[in-house]
């Protein structure tokens, strides 16, 4: 991956200081007091500047969120174990609640794992990846019905282990790799990263749902239409 957020960093150590008012200031002891007067000190276009340089962990955050939440609400919404039923609302509420049931438990494997399993860059990368191609899978399977059955609840799950790794380990590589003065902002900065994902899968799962069931030919079931013509 291009780019070293500890030589971004330093840089943006070395202008804020430049930019300072003469106080000095202990950069990378950790100190919160330190830190916040030094983040105080930064310009907005610094700041800004800053934010798009933890470009490395905000990408994989968005995207492992956004492709789970699409999934979540909008794939697994036309699923049912038994495909010939797909069509009985029963059925795809039970599909669905047993897809989330597992979605958590690898979530919370995952999150309480931190301290056990760690990936670098390359790992925080390729977990986003993986999660993007599963959503591929099941919004195909939702249509083509390749894969079924109760077996489908291991993807489910692995679903659920790479948003929570992902989530645990992009907050410890900011915390690891960025300097002390920058770690708040660093890490609040993040949290804007999933939520984004969120709030984007929110919206586009609606579509994604409404398109799956004109697809498998329960459009009447929906609570609104797909833009798209579904023959």
């Amino acid at each position: 991956l291009a780019g070293d957020s500890g030589d971004d960093t330093v840089r943006f150590i070395d202008e804020a200081g430049e930019a300072g008012s003469g106080e000095g200031l202990v950069v990378g002891d950790g100190d919160n007091a330190s830190g916040n007067q030094f983040v105080e000190r930064m310009s907005s276009s610094q700041r800004c500047r800053f934010v798009c340089s933890l470009w490395p962990y905000l990408i994989p955050l968005f995207t492992v969120y956004w492709s789970e939440y699409v999934m979540q609400a909008g794939a697994w919404t036309s699923f049912a174990f038994d495909p010939s039923q797909l069509n009985h609302k029963v059925k795809r509420d039970e599909a669905y609640q047993y897809f989330n049931f597992c979605y958590q438990w690898g979530v919370f494997i995952s999150r309480s794992s931190g301290m056990l399993v760690s990936v670098n860059r390359l790992g925080l990368w390729a977990m986003p990846a993986i999660q993007t191609a599963l959503l591929i899978m099941f919004t195909v399977d939702s249509v083509a019905q390749f894969w079924n059955g109760y077996t489908l609840l291991l993807p489910a799950f692995i679903v659920g282990l790479l948003g929570g790794g992902v989530y645990v380990n992009a907050f410890t590589l900011i915390n690891k790799e960025v300097d002390p003065d920058l770690r708040e902002m660093a890490l609040s900065s993040a949290c804007v990263a999933d939520s984004t994902g969120i709030l984007l899968a929110d919206i586009m799962s609606l579509y994604w749902q409404w398109c799956l069931f004109a697809a498998n030919g329960i459009a009447d079931q929906a609570d609104g239409a797909c833009p798209f013509v579904i023959d």
